[in-house]
């Protein structure tokens, strides 16, 4: 992303900036912690893996991972794909921007089939729930 970033015209980001941030969110059924949580990306979403100092992702970013304040970003209504790609970048360190590296301690916790299923998981949830 960054490159097609520097590649703008300030104007250009303007343009884009202010069509982003004037698209709606996605309207998704708030599921939190007391939710069931049987599949390993609804576990790690829900549950963490408290064994190896990995909390839940909705205690940061909030039910159902519609994000909380600047600091935690939405993670409902982005692929699976974005969600992989950036795990696996805090993973090998090429992405950095998380406060006192709690993101890039999860990521390197985590499997690369823990980074698919949670990936998945935040990618499928839809108005009705997950997976549907």
């Amino acid at each position: 992303m960054q490159p097609i970033a520097a590649a703008l015209t300030a104007e250009e980001a303007d343009a884009v900036t202010a069509l982003l941030a004037n698209k709606p969110s996605p309207q998704v059924e708030r599921i939190s912690r007391a939710a069931p949580a049987a599949e390993l990306g609804a576990v790690l979403a829900l549950r963490g893996a408290w064994e190896r100092n990995i909390p839940e992702c909705v205690s940061c970013h909030g039910p159902s991972g519609v994000g909380v304040g600047e600091t935690f970003p939405p993670l409902v209504g982005q692929s699976a794909q974005y969600l992989s790609a950036q795990l696996v970048a805090w993973q090998q360190g090429t992405r950095k921007n998380d406060p006192n590296d709690l993101m890039g301690h999860i990521a390197r916790s985590l499997s690369q089939d823990e980074v698919n299923a949670v990936s998945q998981y935040f990618a499928t949830l839809t108005e009705t729930g997950a997976g549907q």
